[in-house]
């Protein structure tokens, strides 16, 4: 977790966030959502779905972040720990 505090801080969030979406472009289902001071990474899914046909899809939070007084705060509620260290990994070489 410190390793993507240090990465989001620095520079502007929504900069880091455009970097996540596009490390996380090869990795399947994943989606960025930001505006300037906060970003959100939902991971999406299928449930009862036969052969990839129909089915429901959802949605759920799996890192969140915002910027308060121009510092990155990661909400640790909201943040996936597998997915904390699989992102760390896509962002060794930034």
């Amino acid at each position: 977790m410190d390793e993507l505090l240090r990465w989001a801080n620095m520079g502007a969030l929504r900069q880091f966030a455009l970097e996540v979406e596009a490390r996380l472009q090869s990795q399947g289902n994943y989606a960025v959502r930001a505006n300037d001071d906060s970003m959100v990474v939902m991971e999406t899914y299928k449930t009862g779905a036969i052969l990839g046909i129909g089915g429901e899809e959802h949605e759920r939070v799996v890192f969140a972040a915002r910027e308060e007084e121009g510092k990155t705060i990661i909400d640790e509620g909201q943040t996936d720990t597998e997915f904390v260290a699989m992102l760390a990994g896509l962002l060794e070489g930034h």
